[in-house]
């Protein structure tokens, strides 16, 4: 999930973290897994606080520039 920069630090984050994991504690799921660009210190310090921790890394492009994302879980 992104959100704009004007319209962080004011819980939204926190909101839409909150209905994903209601879903996925619905739909029986025992792990939550996503994918957040290695630059991103913000994003990841967001999910590190929520739990979620590092679980490896894939590289995906951007048009022709090659990105690494890192993957992070949670387990529920």
């Amino acid at each position: 999930m992104y959100i704009r920069h004007a319209f962080q630090n004011q819980g939204l984050g926190e909101i839409l973290y909150n209905l994903a994991k209601t879903k996925a504690t619905l739909l029986g799921k025992k792990q939550v897994w996503l994918g957040v660009w290695e630059y991103n210190q913000t994003a990841i310090t967001f999910y590190q606080h929520y739990g979620f921790e590092f679980a490896g890394s894939r590289t995906v492009h951007l048009g022709d520039a090659p990105q690494i994302d890192l993957l992070m879980v949670k387990h529920l």
